[in-house]
């Protein structure tokens, strides 16, 4: 086979996997907003990559030589959701199987399904599947040229995944039996631990609605006025103080009042967050928003237990066109 024809062949095709491989992206993006209660049960966000050149020729030619590579080789573009525990790579794996903007090529055995038939076997796991666009998706070659790769992982078993391929894979060594078997523990260890995080946090999560309900309330309220905020970068240390000062019989009102209160007060909470998110950090994260609420309906008891630094507290009057005579 001519390589130079090969890699002229991929080349020509990549700006075709680009454009299917960022559709992939958003479609599984705009799902994980919608389906997950909070933001940590996204530890990381879909990112497609396109294989190089070189690595595309490489398995094509030399790996895995291919009769009608461009064909054949189903993850020239890939994409990975990393997730916090099991019970989430489901409710993933769900939605891609039953998506309406591709087709499942191919789906590796599940995990379930690989523990059910091996279950004294420990190895690398992680969810695999090849979609492919539907005949309906506008595009500039063949349809069935336009493959892409979708792993869906826990962190831990992307933790896992990167030691094993680092230690196993790309340095090429031969492992004795002693050492797989310590890979081998160490995968039956997290999977214990994947686990185990299910239980604890569908226990946190009953036990702490109100809590969560906070979060989203706040980074949806606050993204109203900062529309590319990463609510991956919310810091839930950075509201606890704030949000300890209320009773939870407050903290169910501020959730139930926080939209009524973001459409009455929106100009003035809108240039207080923008006028001052260069000067102060508190206006950088969004537990801000809770802090303008609580200097309208809880002005004295805040004052007095303030948990941040003065001068965020004069920003938070000012913004609120309150006079700064209160704080004296």
């Amino acid at each position: 086979m001519n390589e130079q024809k090969v890699r002229e062949d991929f080349i020509a095709l990549c700006p075709e996997l680009e454009k299917w491989g960022k559709h992939v992206d958003t479609v599984l993006c705009e799902f994980l907003k919608n389906a997950f209660s909070s933001c940590e049960h996204v530890q990381m966000k879909p990112s497609h990559r396109i294989k190089t050149v070189d690595s595309y020729c490489e398995k094509v030619l030399i790996r895995k030589p291919k009769e009608h590579p461009l064909l054949e080789t189903t993850d020239k573009v890939g994409t990975r959701v990393v997730l916090l525990d099991t019970t989430d790579v489901s409710i993933v794996c769900e939605f891609i199987e039953q998506c309406e903007d591709w087709k499942v090529q191919e789906h590796a055995k599940s995990i379930d399904q690989i523990i059910s038939e091996h279950p004294e076997e420990f190895a690398y796991m992680s969810e695999h599947y090849i979609v492919k666009p539907k005949q309906n998706y506008s595009a500039g070659c063949e349809i069935e040229l336009l493959t892409c790769e979708i792993q869906v992982r826990t962190i831990l078993q992307h933790a896992y995944a990167e030691i094993s391929h680092d230690t196993m894979y790309k340095k090429d060594v031969s492992l004795s039996s002693q050492y797989k078997r310590m890979l081998a523990s160490s995968m039956a260890f997290l999977e214990a631990a994947d686990n185990n995080f299910v239980q604890i946090y569908s226990g946190m999560e009953g036990n702490n609605d109100n809590r969560i309900k906070l979060q989203n309330h706040l980074i949806a309220a606050y993204k109203t006025v900062i529309t590319d905020y990463d609510e991956s970068t919310y810091n839930v240390e950075i509201t606890l103080p704030l949000a300890k000062l209320l009773e939870e019989s407050a903290l169910i009102e501020f959730n139930d009042n926080l939209e009524g209160f973001m459409h009455k007060n929106a100009e003035l909470v809108h240039s207080a967050i923008i006028s001052y998110k260069d000067v102060d950090i508190l206006f950088c994260h969004p537990v801000i928003v809770m802090a303008l609420y609580m200097i309208l309906n809880y002005q004295d008891m805040l004052i007095k237990n303030w948990p941040y630094n003065f001068d965020s507290l004069v920003h938070v009057v000012k913004g609120m066109n309150l006079s700064d005579d209160i704080l004296r």
